[in-house]
């Protein structure tokens, strides 16, 4: 479960790019707020896991696995560098 869990989240961050960059080459102000919206949607994600102990959609208890409960808390922080990174190189 642990590696499945890791798995997709690395691919929500890895995909995640693939919009900002094409949102933050605009010069519109809208684009670049979709932008911010979009890159918290996986840390949400993320955090809910932390707080609730489950992982949303599926309803899977996770209360007793540490490993995944200290790995969303990683991975929420780690969701922002795709936006730091299409930031960088796009603006």
């Amino acid at each position: 479960m642990v590696t499945i869990y890791f798995f997709i989240s690395m691919l929500s961050i890895i995909l995640n790019f693939i919009p900002l960059r094409k949102m933050l080459l605009s010069d519109e102000v809208y684009p670049h707020v979709y932008a911010l919206i979009i890159s918290c949607i996986p840390a949400l994600i993320h955090f809910y896991v932390l707080n609730f102990r489950e992982i949303p959609f599926l309803n899977i208890d996770v209360s007793e696995n540490e490993t995944i409960i200290y790995m969303s808390l990683i991975l929420g922080w780690l969701s922002a560098i795709p936006y730091i990174v299409a930031r960088r190189m796009y603006t």
